[in-house]
């Protein structure tokens, strides 16, 4: 799964999770977070079936309020597999 860590160990998983085919994996995601010029890790994390699913819901819920609260220090059922930092363009 695609996570963005805004600092300090900060999640906001991304959905839909990453398609996993013969070792490789794609997927998109949007960060709307960072302001031009800022920065963001972008993270790889690998998710049990039960993570997942407390993702979606976290995910339908947040989406119903408009309000998506990060997880903190852990994402659930998640393992982290790697990490980069990456800065959004100034216009």
């Amino acid at each position: 799964m695609l996570v963005v860590d805004s600092g300090g160990r900060v999640y906001s998983p991304k959905m839909p999770p990453l398609e996993v085919s013969d070792g490789q994996w794609s997927g998109t995601c949007n960060e709307f977070g960072a302001p031009a010029g800022g920065s963001f890790l972008l993270c790889i994390f690998q998710v049990s079936e039960q993570g997942v699913d407390q993702i979606a819901q976290w995910h339908a819920q947040s989406k119903a309020t408009g309000k998506y609260p990060p997880f903190r220090e852990t994402l659930p059922g998640g393992t982290e597999l790697a990490r980069i930092k990456l800065r959004v363009a100034r216009n």
